[in-house]
């Protein structure tokens, strides 16, 4: 399966996904030589904690998308990655607009993986990077 093709498969299972529609997201574009994948968000006011920030939780949430997303680009779809120990550091706030989160797998084993994620505002300045150990569960074929 090429990068495209797997793409256009991915896109087409994120518009079944209503926590996507939430955060208004899809992927970008991804590359299983880097076993990597970027997810655009546009997160909008009505997530924002009353100070008028995007709720950390959402944070996590688009970033926790990317790295599975990587697992399933890096795997060619095959394997599934519920998230087993998850860590964000938070460096700045994160305000309402266009995000991009770009999900690495640092490594993969027979049953574990270890994954990372940066997200980044639309001046390309980094908001938040995680880190999360994945167990690695094999995915049944999606009909076309």
């Amino acid at each position: 399966m090429t990068d495209e093709e797997m793409l256009q498969a991915l896109r087409a299972r994120i518009r079944k996904l209503e926590f996507m529609r939430y955060l208004d997201g899809n992927i970008h574009s991804v590359s299983r030589e880097k076993r990597q994948a970027v997810l655009l968000f546009h997160p909008g006011e009505d997530l924002c904690q009353t100070a008028g920030v995007i709720q950390g939780g959402f944070v996590t949430a688009m970033l926790d998308a990317a790295m599975a997303h990587a697992v399933l680009v890096a795997s060619q779809l095959t394997l599934g990655p519920p998230t087993l120990e998850l860590k964000v550091s938070f460096f700045r706030s994160s305000l309402p607009g266009a995000h991009k989160a770009v999900g690495h797998v640092l490594r993969m084993g027979k049953s574990v993986g270890f994954l990372e994620a940066e997200l980044f505002n639309n001046k390309d300045e980094l908001i938040a990077k995680s880190s999360a150990t994945a167990m690695l569960v094999p995915q049944a074929p999606t009909p076309s």
